[in-house]
């Protein structure tokens, strides 16, 4: 059948429209998915609204014309232009995306001042690295979430410190200033120099740390400067100088003592680190503080019998009341556990199974003497007045060792132990001084001595070049 040119004419305009128009819906369905993709890197949604609005007009029907007017050669130039629309909202949104950013670096930055670590070659990586919008939207919200944590560390920083100053604690700041204001007339032979130095340093490295590293170590390092002002001190009298020394140069035995100064926390020591002196009668002290120590922990008070063998045992230095009561603290097992609380390492109980020959140092003994006469966590103001009340009324013949040399006004807390084994006798005393401008406790140990009086003339003597030294300067 033969087509007339008019109806192939219609026919072929008509294929072409509906051809355009599946070409009009093929490109706007890629333009949706590149919408999609776009909303996907952190486009906003309401950003791309209006371009779907206008796709869907010009997607809409002729309201003079029954079909879609993309059939008769619209909406080729629509989409070109809702392309060129994208393009714009995406740069313009990545635009505004960066800026964020680079704000959110700034502030930061600004925020950590002196401290910060972060350079413009790092915020030049991080913002190269984001290629989206929403990725450049996450590291401002990163560098946004830092900086408020940052806040509220220096916050609860200023909290604990009682306010910052120029950033950092106060307090903090204070100590280290009058440590070094310490220092500054100070030298190597202070005691606690080396603490002191080592204090600055780690207050140094901690006024680097970010207020969170600040904040963790804050009461650590306000404790450490505290401990190194205090400790700080010009060099007290040495007892054990020249004439300590030439004395003994002269004398036959072996001797090692300590002393502890209660006035400037030091503690001299005299050949410090010989530790094999046999106890004698001065382990009745530590007998007595191991049950003084036990009723603490059981919560109940020496019985009338254990009380009434202190007395002996510590003021006339009985024997058979120290077997007893050694047997009540639980014998070697039990002072044992009392020395290890007291730190007393250099002690060891009952050698061969006497309470006699038990093994002690002089440190060991003075580190006993403080836990009697000075605070501490191990014995009770209660426990310590009720040795010291026995150990400052020993009977009259034992008033030698620690007690030679101190004048009135002077309270000595003293026991002293003596032993004859081969080799020669062993003379010790301990004792708390307190009293004429000194407040000290001492351990002296002997050993070597050709006999008791000889022992004892020795102790004496030294006692009193100790009482003369400690009171220089007081």
């Amino acid at each position: 059948m033969a087509v007339s040119a008019a109806t192939a004419l219609g026919v072929g305009g008509t294929l072409f429209a509906a051809a355009r128009a599946r070409s009009f819906d093929q490109n706007a369905a890629r333009l949706a998915v590149e919408w999609q993709s776009d909303r996907r890197e952190g486009v906003p949604a309401r950003a791309l609204a209006p371009l779907h609005a206008s796709l869907a007009q010009w997607q809409a029907q002729n309201p003079f014309n029954p079909l879609p007017r993309v059939w008769f050669g619209g909406g080729a130039s629509e989409l070109t232009h809702l392309r060129q629309d994208t393009a714009a909202v995406v740069t313009h949104v990545t635009r505004m995306a960066r800026q964020r950013a680079l704000n959110a670096f700034t502030a930061l930055r600004h925020l950590e001042g002196s401290r910060s670590t972060l350079s413009s070659l790092q915020l030049k990586r991080d913002l190269g690295a984001a290629h989206t919008p929403d990725a450049l939207l996450r590291l401002a919200a990163d560098w946004t979430e830092a900086a408020a944590a940052w806040t509220r560390a220096a916050n609860e920083l200023s909290r604990a410190s009682g306010g910052l100053v120029g950033g950092e604690p106060q307090d903090v700041l204070a100590l280290l200033q009058k440590l070094r204001e310490k220092l500054s007339g100070a030298n190597s032979n202070w005691t606690g120099w080396t603490e002191a130095q080592a204090a600055v340093r780690s207050a140094g490295s901690y006024l680097t740390r970010t207020p969170d590293q600040q904040l963790h170590a804050h009461q650590a390092m306000v404790a450490e400067l505290t401990a190194a002002w205090q400790t700080l001190a010009a060099p007290g009298p040495n007892p054990f100088g020249t004439a300590f020394r030439d004395y003994l140069a002269g004398r036959a035995g072996t001797v090692s003592a300590a002393v502890y100064d209660a006035q400037d926390g030091v503690t001299y020591t005299f050949n410090p680190t010989l530790d094999d002196f046999d106890t004698a009668s001065i382990v009745k002290t530590t007998i007595l503080a191991t049950l003084l120590w036990q009723s603490q922990m059981s919560g109940h008070p020496l019985t009338p019998a254990e009380q009434q063998l202190a007395v002996p045992m510590i003021e006339s230095s009985s024997n058979s009341a120290a077997t007893a009561l050694w047997f009540d603290a639980g014998s070697s097992a039990g002072i044992a556990q009392f020395l290890k609380v007291a730190g007393m390492v250099d002690t060891t109980p009952a050698r061969g199974g006497y309470w006699g020959l038990t093994k002690t140092s002089a440190v060991d003994q003075v580190e006993l003497l403080r836990l009697l006469s000075y605070p501490n966590p191990v014995l009770t103001a209660a426990s310590q007045q009720y040795e010291a009340q026995l150990m400052t009324h020993v009977v009259g013949w034992e008033a030698w060792g620690v007690s030679t040399g101190a004048t009135g006004g002077a309270t000595v807390a003293l026991k002293n132990g003596w032993l004859s084994v081969p080799g020669g006798w062993e003379i010790n005393s301990i004792g708390h001084v307190a009293g004429s401008g000194r407040n000290y406790v001492v351990a002296i140990l002997s050993s070597g001595n050709p006999s008791q009086a000889y022992g004892i003339q020795t102790l004496d003597t030294l006692s009193q070049i100790i009482w003369s030294h400690m009171g220089i300067g007081s």
